[in-house]
């Protein structure tokens, strides 16, 4: 009987040991901070300036997806990084200092106080990582939340020097609630180079000259301006717009060099202005509808359609002395067929009845 009731406690302790080797030391320490019982996230923690919490910023961004110039919209994906002190979160010298050999643990989101701070005026904002938001809480009760967004806004976008533009687009990020009484942000970033990650992704329409961050005091509102300079690359617009264009200018040319007899100068030149109008409708696919500023390939574009059309008038113009020219006396003087005067004066010539050689009086003409 007694060695049956030994072998019972020995069985027992054996399991009750197996079982506090189980847990592991980062549960033990939630369960000993009482994250599910005794703390409250619905209240924020004790203030570290003054009377407000201090919340460090940080952003690095990760690659320029899109950029819409007729939407005016671009996309970014970056890690949004936020830092703030929790007291109620510390076990450095607490519990016997049982647990001040871990110096951070992974903690579920929705455990732990969170402020509102976020992005203003969004169009579309998305998380690339995990769906589960992880906090790291420190032994000193430093809190680190960091999350990779995909953010779609608005930009502003002067296209006056299209395609050879570069654009200035901000984000901001704030507590739309929470005023400087209650919520300080901090900046954590001091260079641009720290704003941008290693490993950025090339963009295929638009190369990054530099991030910048900024903070402002809006009212009562802290906010922190994120701006990303972007210039556009112009290699498909010269390819595919600029350098066609350019020869069919030099195409159009060479109607003067057909024959006159031939019957094919206007058709020509006409063809030549309505290639120019496909481009100028191409070109308008490019660029958004504003009236504040007119891009500088349409300037382009519509000064090579005028000029087409000037090549067909010039044209017309030619034909026209070709064919008249049996009707009416020859002008001697050069600079006068130089500035096309010769139909003026051979016309005053004809009807004065002068000669144009040896100026002797002529008989009026019937033509």
């Amino acid at each position: 009987m007694n060695c049956t009731l030994l072998l019972g406690l020995a069985v027992c302790c054996l399991a009750l040991n197996s079982l506090v080797q189980a847990i592991s030391a980062d549960e033990a320490l939630l369960k000993a901070m009482g994250l599910k019982s005794i703390y409250n996230r619905e209240v924020r923690p004790e203030p570290d300036l003054d009377n407000a919490n201090l919340i460090d910023v940080s952003f690095n961004l990760n690659r320029l997806v899109k950029v819409d110039s007729a939407a005016q919209e671009i996309m970014l994906q970056m890690w949004f990084n936020l830092e703030w002190t929790d007291p109620r979160l510390a076990w450095l010298g607490k519990f016997n200092s049982t647990f001040d050999n871990v110096s951070s643990i992974f903690v579920p989101a929705d455990l732990i106080w969170q402020s509102d701070v976020g992005f203003f005026d969004l169009l579309d904002f998305k998380r690339t990582s995990s769906e589960r938001v992880v906090l790291v809480l420190k032994n000193n009760g430093m809190v680190q939340y960091s999350i990779e967004v995909l953010t779609l806004s608005k930009c502003e976008m002067d296209m006056a020097g299209f395609p050879y533009d570069t654009q200035t687009c901000t984000q901001q990020v704030g507590s739309a609630v929470q005023t400087t009484e209650t919520i300080r942000l901090k900046l954590e970033i001091q260079s641009e180079r720290d704003t941008i990650t290693t490993d950025l992704a090339k963009n295929t329409d638009f190369c990054i000259l530099n991030v910048t961050a900024k903070q402002t005091v809006d009212v009562e509102y802290d906010k922190i301006d994120f701006t990303i300079k972007i210039k556009r690359r112009t290699t498909f617009y010269v390819m595919n717009l600029i350098l066609p264009s350019i020869l069919l200018l030099a195409i159009s040319t060479l109607a003067f060099c057909l024959p006159p007899d031939c019957g094919e100068r206007i058709s020509f030149s006409v063809t030549i202005v309505l290639s120019m109008c496909v481009f100028l409708q191409l070109t308008s696919n490019y660029i958004p509808a504003q009236s504040n500023s007119v891009p500088l390939l349409t300037y382009y574009c519509s000064l090579a359609v005028g000029m087409t059309m000037v090549n067909v008038l010039a044209n017309a113009f030619v034909l026209n002395c070709h064919y008249r020219r049996l009707t009416q006396p020859r002008v001697s003087n050069w600079l006068i067929r130089l500035l096309f005067l010769n139909r003026f004066v051979a016309r005053r010539r004809r009807l004065f009845g002068i000669d144009s050689v040896s100026g002797d009086t002529l008989r009026p003409s019937n033509c």
